[in-house]
């Protein structure tokens, strides 16, 4: 005998299941849309962008190491400026910059732009890769 109550739940849930995956990647989507192309932190900044890249990863969802979260509560407790502090203690900075990067790149960049700095530059971004074939041709 067949359950037809049981096929029934079961293909409710199969549509329940697709229904949630098509919202997720219009979500990712359209999440992977929302940035213009461009300098985000400027290269004036020089030895801070670390620093300011990960504060603005961590507007975006970024949760940066345990490393990083200890030098914020040292720079507090210490009562010094939380920039000057981590830029200044934490060695490991750049490690910290590369998390962000691919982060901000896996969860937001489309498939033609990364999250980094502009090698011509070195404004830290969203840019656009560059075919390097094409800069001969022009």
């Amino acid at each position: 005998m067949v359950d037809y109550e049981l096929i029934n739940e079961i293909n409710d849930n199969d549509r329940r299941e697709m229904e949630e995956y098509r919202i997720e990647e219009e979500e990712e989507t359209m999440q992977k849309s929302t940035f213009k192309a461009g300098s985000i932190i400027n290269g004036a900044l020089g030895i801070y962008i670390p620093y300011n890249v990960v504060l603005f990863a961590i507007d975006y969802g970024y949760i940066p190491t345990d490393e990083f979260k200890k030098m914020q509560k040292d720079a507090q407790i210490k009562e010094e400026e939380e920039c000057d502090y981590i830029t200044h203690n934490f060695e490991w900075i750049y490690d910290e910059l590369d998390r962000v990067e691919s982060y901000m790149n896996d969860k937001y960049a489309n498939e033609e732009h990364y999250f980094g700095s502009n090698p011509n530059w070195g404004d830290w971004g969203y840019y656009q890769y560059v075919d390097e074939d094409m800069e001969d041709e022009e």
